[in-house]
């Protein structure tokens, strides 16, 4: 005798309206609720559509945004690094992608994947046109803040990367 199963139905958090979720754990104001649930949104909707994502990706060890819009063009480039716990790195990719394409954040944004893992934590880089802009170097910290990068953060310009040092120009 063959033993079949019944279809297992879906969770109840498998569902592409964010409408029915529940109210949020901290107070967060209703445009970073909206945030929030618009991040859910794409979340599940890449994962459905098998789109790569950083935790189990191992193609290259580095995805980058989808919508960058710097090409190559600016010359003193800097970043922002975001060192992020593996079980939350998707998620927390999505909303740094989302928030580049919407030209919110800097020019460009580009994470490693499960390809190389750097001391058990994966890197979101976030990078500005120009790091001597403090201002808009600044300006882009406080959007991660709005994001939930609360944890210290180190600026980097790129130039001190190709050459090979480790010093960084912003903590904040």
């Amino acid at each position: 005798m063959r033993w079949t199963r019944d279809p297992v139905p879906a969770p109840q958090w498998w569902s592409t309206s964010t409408d029915d979720l529940p109210p949020p754990r901290t107070k967060k104001t209703p445009v970073e609720w909206e945030i929030t649930k618009a991040v859910l949104k794409e979340l599940i909707r890449r994962l459905r559509a098998g789109e790569p994502m950083p935790k189990t990706y191992t193609d290259d060890p580095w995805l980058w945004s989808k919508d960058s819009f710097h090409e190559g063009k600016v010359r003193h480039v800097g970043k922002w690094l975001i060192f992020v716990d593996p079980s939350h790195i998707n998620g927390q990719w999505v909303a740094i992608d989302l928030a580049t394409s919407m030209k919110e954040l800097g020019v460009e944004a580009k994470v490693t994947t499960a390809f190389e893992v750097l001391d058990g934590h994966h890197v979101i880089c976030v990078y500005t046109a120009d790091w001597r802009d403090e201002a808009d170097v600044m300006r882009v910290r406080e959007y991660l803040r709005r994001l939930g990068f609360t944890d210290t953060l180190f600026y980097k310009r790129d130039s001190d990367t190709r050459a090979g040092r480790s010093t960084h120009t912003y903590k904040a």
